[in-house]
């Protein structure tokens, strides 16, 4: 049985009957075999952040079955037929990758590594979600151009989570190989963009959390899956991946707390406060720094009294738009701010487009602009339009009988109950994991000089609003510094320079890995983290 899949499909969907059958490559496919494994067993540019279980709506494809017409269906909810023709509809490109202000300091404090006239080098920051990658010319360490894609495993589910559960079942070789081919063709991109000759590359250095470095030198994950939770490597050295040749993989802490971690504590200077037996330690003043890596996964770290301890909690993939209604990544199109003025929400959109989507940190905005409007109970229950003042009504539209918050005057925007759920479950787990760090050091929220937030999604975070939906407490709203990709600045440092190699892997041995599983205390913080105790932003 033979399903024919668009070879590039590239502004597919509303133009479907221009396309030939030639344009078609064919994949083998077994009897009851949903669209959605065959398409993954391909790489093709297809989301499925629910995992399969046809809740996202995300894997929409276009499909034409043997003398039928073009039709829309869910790649998950649909079986393969012989004959059967397919478009994936791709996520637009243009993911808005934007450098961390840590990139300068990053690359200025070590030195440079020498290489060869005319040699390139790419860093990459393999985030679950996301690919950021930045092309440098080796020799001179300046930055020829930048730019990031999704992450095509993501049809394998929005978290590390289900890419563990997957290479467990048996697509381990595919995950590796559609995380080598997207890298190696954002590399390809990026020098066509520098228009620079990609077999000049010869150094790659790659920042990601555990998981997803295992996955891409094709090492299963399996063990960090369950408890203990522990991995097979935790890096910090060169490994040859396949397609790339001899790749360096930023140092991890443990199964949950990856080279992402070590990369932005190192690429912030935040390392300078921590004791890792050098002697540095007395040049600078003891600060109490707290560390969060804010994306699909939660990690983050406590610098207290030159002592440094890292912690991981599952958020979920809420923060980066995914399992949201109408969630996206920053792209244009999405709303990435939103406020309660007057009676009224109002947004920014990135492009300053109509707006399509909410990205992170416009819902971060939402839910609290939601809950001082009165829309969203301390609950997180949203109420009805006849259960708010009537002169914010209009915020309210009632879908299938149920409420949702219209963040556009006509609700073509809109976040439902299971939204606003989504965004409480993610924010109650990094509420509860500063709580549970902050009591492992005996210091309160009010000791901690310095909130230091990396991630893309980190990069836009309003704080006021961050804190006034219960995130993080409020008395670290004003010590909030937004880094933005410090993990991918870490990547670049990795890439040019061994003395920051070798800074990292110190940082990471030197950390102390606290398992929240294992916290007595990490529940009951969950549990009163849920609740809203009130949104005046």
């Amino acid at each position: 049985m033979e399903v024919f899949i668009l070879e590039d499909p590239h502004g597919a969907g509303a133009k479907s009957a221009a396309w030939q059958p030639e344009d078609f490559f064919s994949v083998p496919a077994v009897k009851g075999e949903s669209l959605l494994s065959v398409l993954q067993r391909t790489g093709a540019p297809v989301l499925a952040p629910c995992g399969g279980n046809g809740t996202c709506g995300k894997c929409a494809v276009e499909i034409k079955r043997p003398d039928g017409e073009w039709e829309r269906a869910l790649a998950c909810q649909t079986n393969a037929e012989d004959g059967m023709f397919v478009i994936p509809i791709p996520h637009k490109d243009g993911l808005r990758v934007e450098g961390a202000d840590s990139d300068a300091a990053a690359l200025a404090r070590f030195s440079r590594d020498a290489a060869p006239a005319g040699q390139l080098g790419v860093a990459v920051d393999l985030g679950t979600t996301t690919i950021a990658a930045y092309l440098f010319d080796a020799a001179t360490g300046k930055l020829l151009a930048r730019g990031g894609v999704a992450n095509p495993q993501a049809s394998f589910g929005a978290d590390v989570i289900s890419r563990i559960q997957a290479s467990a079942a048996g697509a381990l070789d595919v995950l590796e190989d559609a995380a080598v081919r997207c890298i190696r063709q954002l590399a390809r991109d990026l020098c066509m963009q520098a228009g620079a000759d990609p077999s000049r590359i010869a150094r790659w250095a790659v920042a990601g959390n555990t998981v997803m470095e295992h996955i891409l030198c094709g090492i299963s994950p399996e063990s960090i899956g369950s408890y203990p939770f522990e991995p097979q490597t935790l890096f910090g050295d060169c490994r040859a991946v396949a397609g790339m040749g001899d790749t360096y993989l930023c140092p991890c802490v443990s199964g949950y707390v990856g080279g992402d971690i070590s990369a932005g504590i190192v690429a912030c200077g935040l390392d300078a406060f921590v004791d890792l037996g050098d002697g540095s330690l007395s040049e600078v003043p003891h600060r109490r720094i707290l560390f969060a890596d804010l994306g699909t996964n939660g990690e983050m770290a406590l610098i207290a009294d030159g002592k440094l301890i890292c912690c991981a909690t599952a958020t979920g993939p809420a923060f980066e738009g995914a399992n949201i209604s109408q969630g996206m990544q920053a792209r244009s199109g999405a709303i990435d701010s939103c406020r309660f003025e007057g009676d009224s929400f109002r947004i920014t959109v990135v492009g300053d487009v109509e707006p399509v989507g909410v990205c992170g940190s416009g819902l971060i905005d939402a839910l609290a602009a939601c809950l001082e409007a009165g829309v969203v109970d301390e609950t997180g229950r949203m109420l009805a339009p006849d259960q708010v003042p009537e002169n914010r009504a209009h915020l309210v539209a009632l879908r299938g009988g149920k409420p949702v918050a219209c963040l556009t005057p006509t609700g073509t925007v809109a976040l439902t109950q299971k939204d606003v759920r989504a965004l409480q479950l993610a924010k109650a787990a990094v509420s509860a994991g500063i709580a549970c760090m902050l009591a492992e050091a005996g210091i309160e929220p009010s000791q901690i000089d310095e909130f230091v937030v990396g991630g893309a999604f980190g990069a836009h975070l309003r704080p006021a609003a961050a804190a006034a939906i219960g995130m993080f407490p409020e008395e670290l709203a004003p010590k909030v510094r937004l880094v933005g990709n410090c993990a991918g600045a870490g990547a670049c440092a990795a890439l040019l320079s061994e003395d920051a190699r070798v800074r990292m892997k110190t940082v990471a041995e030197a950390a102390r890995y606290v398992e929240l599983s294992l916290d007595e205390g990490f529940s009951d913080a969950y549990i009163d983290a849920m609740e809203f105790e009130g949104a005046i932003v």
